[in-house]
């Protein structure tokens, strides 16, 4: 799973993609929701990797109310465990995210190793959504 992921995510092999979104597709109907919103990537990612592997995954509409605060410059898959831990918000919510009173978010993500991500867009989300929930591709 380790060198699968390591090829599509860091190795650009973005038909990969094609052998998790069924599974990760029937994650999400079994979980109720008014938003499903991806992890985003950083424009610097983006314009060398060339797409989002979280929106790779999915087959169905999603929302990008999150954003990267492209002043954050430290990459998480460069970081040991510790460091990860004592990284900064890296994440505000974009300026077409609507009134998420009383609904239901669902993040995706495609890996979680601390769990700092999810727990930035979460804590994020959580202050204006009735519930926040999480998904991942895997642990």
């Amino acid at each position: 799973m380790k060198e699968i992921i390591k090829n599509y995510k860091f190795n650009g092999d973005y038909q990969l993609r094609t052998v998790f979104q069924t599974a990760i597709q029937k994650k999400i109907e079994t979980i109720n929701f008014d938003y499903l919103v991806v992890i985003p990537v950083d424009s610097e990612t983006m314009n060398n990797r060339g797409f989002n592997q979280v929106c790779g995954l999915l087959t169905i509409k999603h929302s990008h109310f999150l954003k990267r605060n492209d002043t954050v410059k430290e990459k998480q898959s460069h970081k040991n465990r510790h460091q990860r831990l004592e990284l900064v918000q890296p994440f505000e919510l974009s300026s077409d995210c609507p009134d998420l009173t009383g609904k239901v978010v669902l993040v995706v993500d495609d890996i979680y190793t601390t769990g700092r991500t999810l727990f930035y867009a979460i804590d994020l989300l959580a202050s204006r959504a009735k519930c926040v929930k999480s998904i991942t591709l895997a642990r």
